[in-house]
């Protein structure tokens, strides 16, 4: 709902954008989120295990980045392709 509004705000995002996230929640995501701007960032897709097959072939080229939950608190981390 809160992405909804912001969108009814201006600019806060694009088609392709869109277009990606869309795609995500029907391939079986519960939720999507967008982080980051200027022209870069990432969307996060936040899907029940047994689907994770279903959004990789939804997301076609896009790069996946895995990620894991740190009991620790925040960690430094460098990802390179």
């Amino acid at each position: 709902d809160s992405w909804r509004l912001k969108r009814e705000i201006g600019s806060v995002s694009t088609p392709a954008v869109e277009s990606f996230c869309d795609a995500m929640l029907a391939a079986g995501a519960t939720g999507v989120k967008s982080l980051g701007a200027g022209g870069g960032g990432f969307v996060l897709a936040f899907a029940d295990p047994g689907r994770r097959e279903n959004l990789r072939a939804a997301a076609g080229s896009a790069l996946e980045v895995p990620f894991g939950f740190e009991k620790e608190g925040s960690v430094l981390v460098h990802y390179s392709l």
